[in-house]
Formats: C-alpha cells, sequence, structure tokens
C-alpha cells in the first residue's frame, strides 16, 4: 500500500486518474480505518491518508468534504513530503494546515542530488533563495545546516540530506492566515523546487475553494542549470 501510495504522489496532479479518485479514496479510507490508533503516527500510514486527502480534491465539493471529515478523525497532523528522482521537485505541491496548531513534517530525499526543505514566511521564498546562494558549502549554522541564512523569515528547516536520509520537523503553524511556502535553498534550486504550506483558520472551508493546489513548474531553466554547483551527485 505505501509502495503504490509513493508511486502515485511521483505523477504530476495533471495525469492523476480522475475517473477512478473515488474507489482510489474509498479503498483508502477503509485501509486507514483498520490500522490501530497505536500505529497511526508512522511515515507509511501518514503519507497514504495524505494521499486519500491529495485524491478528494479530485472529487465533487459534498463528497470531497465528507471524505475529509472522516479523514481527520483518522489523521494526526504528520504530513511526508518526499523528493521525486531527477525530476527536481517535491511529490507534494502544498500542505493545509490550521493557523495555531502544532504539526509535523516528515522529508524524505530519495533523490541522487542533495536537498533540504526550509519553510519560509509568505513572499520571502526569493529572498532566502538568493541569500542562501550567497553562502559556501562551509557556512554551517548551530545545528549544523548548511544553506540556511540567518533569518526571521526561515519558520524552520532540514539539514542538507543526502539520498536515503530523512528528518523529521516539528513545529507550530503561525496564528496569521497566509501563505508560507517551503524550497529547497541548495544554489538553484529555489526557484522550481517550492510548495505551498497555506495557513488557515478553516481547513476544510480552504480546501472546499481551493480543492487543487496551484502547481509550480518542474522544469529547470539554462539560468538554474548553470547555477554554481548545481550538477551535484552522489
Amino acid at each position: 500500500m505505501s509502495a503504490a501510495a509513493q508511486g502515485l504522489r511521483v505523477i504530476l496532479r495533471a495525469k492523476w486518474p480522475r475517473g477512478q479518485a473515488i474507489s482510489a479514496v474509498n479503498g483508502l479510507v477503509k485501509w486507514a480505518k483498520t490500522i490501530p490508533v497505536a500505529n497511526r503516527t508512522t511515515q507509511d500510514y501518514s503519507q497514504i491518508v495524505q494521499l486519500a486527502g491529495d485524491l478528494a480534491g479530485l472529487l465533487p465539493a459534498e463528497q470531497a468534504a465528507n471524505v475529509r471529515k472522516e479523514l481527520r478523525e483518522l489523521h494526526v497532523s504528520l504530513f511526508v513530503i518526499r523528493t521525486v528522482r531527477e525530476q527536481m521537485r517535491y511529490d507534494t505541491p502544498r500542505l493545509v494546515v490550521e493557523a495555531g496548531k502544532p504539526f509535523e513534517i516528515i522529508f524524505e530525499n530519495v533523490d541522487f542530488m542533495s536537498h533540504n526543505l526550509l519553510i519560509v514566511k509568505p513572499n520571502t521564498r526569493e529572498k532566502i533563495g538568493l541569500a542562501a546562494a550567497a553562502m559556501k558549502p562551509e557556512d554551517i549554522d548551530s545545528e549544523g545546516r548548511s544553506y540556511v541564512p540567518a533569518s526571521s523569515d526561515v519558520l524552520a528547516a532540514t539539514k542538507m540530506l543526502q539520498t536515503g536520509e530523512k528528518e523529521t520537523l516539528r513545529l507550530t503553524a503561525p496564528t496569521s492566515e497566509g501563505e508560507c511556502e517551503y524550497v529547497c535553498t541548495f544554489p538553484g534550486h529555489y526557484q522550481v523546487m517550492r510548495g505551498q504550506l497555506v495557513v488557515t483558520k478553516n481547513v476544510e472551508e480552504y480546501l472546499r475553494a481551493n480543492p487543487e493546489p496551484l502547481v509550480p513548474s518542474a522544469s529547470v531553466t539554462s539560468e538554474d542549470a548553470t547555477a554554481p554547483g548545481h550538477a551535484h551527485a552522489h
């Protein structure tokens, strides 16, 4: 089940099979209900429930709302974001969280390149990305993280993860509503490798009005490709 969920998340949302969404969602919800409460904080469980919620965005509004209501009763505020191999993107283009509430993100890098994940305040991705690009690899902060600018605009950040590594971020959402972003700040990546972290006081109301995320382009521009250190591999 977990492998199937990961495989579907790699596919761009525009290519998801809409006609099969309801049967897929029903199957995932049915499976989630079979998992004991004590086992509902694992990465595998969370990413499957997260996928069910994303697929619900393809359903008619009333059906989607009913599915998300069921999922809220089954789900803890734990999200999983993975890189997509050789595509310079995260498999999750949007997270929607409740203002002022704690949540966790498990970030896993399955790509051949190094990546990190920074959560930044609204409209600051460009500024943080440029600041990170001016940093040297040896500019390590007190938590052992590279390419993380010392700025109050950075709400949370992982270390630079190599292939197969993962890290958990635990934080509390801002109390005010807004569209934060998460981004990889390895030089040359921030322009395309990003996603939305929507903070809202009413998650269901937001998802009703915005059932599908705006997916950023995953193509790499010539400027990105020639950025210092872009052609890195491990």
